[in-house]
């Protein structure tokens, strides 16, 4: 290939080096050793342009060469499925998450998600793995779609029903010769902490009906530039929230 043609592709963003350590991706400049994991080896690798989507899906990759998941999909496999299959705003869901790349791919792309993972490596890799998406990591299809960053992320466990009978008190009685237990939750009210375990930059953006942009200590900040100190606003605001 002649220089003047590869300049062109790197300016585009379709030359890439690869670390081979960690899957690291380097776009521009020159490769002075990965900045995750300082290995010196790379793949060199040109991405076909772009072009318009048929059948054939052979000329992207399928798998992201990480050795810490080696079966974590590629995003530009995940990008092509999201151009075909919807548009900005529509919901993804993913009910096996995996490595997280539906989830990433699909924040990059502005889709909203859901992820269900019930494996361990949610919280050694997937969780962190998002946490550096909204940082505005720059790898995988992030050059491409102009990934700056933000946005958030609710994440919850869900209980087992083995779990929740683990944790239950029962009373039993004999009704029609069947056992039958009776659950009596116990709930003790922590009246110097009434607010404890709530979301409140969650419940602030939904009761004021604003996209949150950014949450610091203290503080969450809404699209519209608007500010809310979290440690010190009407409680009244939140108590619609709250089951006494």
């Amino acid at each position: 290939m002649k220089q003047e043609l590869i300049d062109h592709w790197v300016s585009k963003g379709w030359v890439r080096f690869r670390c081979r350590g960690c899957g690291y991706e380097h776009y521009e400049g020159e490769w002075k050793g990965c900045p995750q994991c300082g290995s010196c080896e790379f793949i060199p690798e040109l991405k076909n342009p772009p072009k318009k989507i048929d059948s054939n899906w052979t000329n992207i990759q399928s798998y992201s060469q990480d050795p810490a998941f080696p079966t974590r999909n590629a995003e530009d496999l995940l990008k092509r499925v999201y151009e075909a299959a919807s548009a900005e705003g529509d919901l993804v869901m993913d009910f096996f998450l995996g490595s997280g790349t539906a989830t990433a791919a699909a924040q990059k792309m502005k889709r909203k998600w859901i992820g269900v993972e019930m494996g361990d490596h949610f919280n050694t890799y997937v969780l962190p793995r998002m946490k550096r998406v909204l940082a505005g990591e720059q790898t995988g299809i992030s050059k491409e779609v102009n990934w700056q960053g933000g946005g958030f992320f609710k994440y919850c466990e869900l209980e087992q029903y083995e779990d929740t009978l683990s944790k239950v008190e029962c009373d039993t009685f004999l009704a029609d010769q069947v056992m039958t237990p009776r659950v009596t939750p116990q709930i003790q009210a922590n009246q110097s902490i009434p607010y404890e375990d709530v979301d409140i930059p969650g419940s602030l953006s939904c009761l004021t009906g604003k996209w949150i942009r950014k949450i610091t200590p203290g503080e969450v900040e809404f699209q519209d530039g608007s500010k809310l100190n979290t440690d010190n606003f009407d409680r009244e605001l939140i108590k619609p929230f709250i089951r006494w």
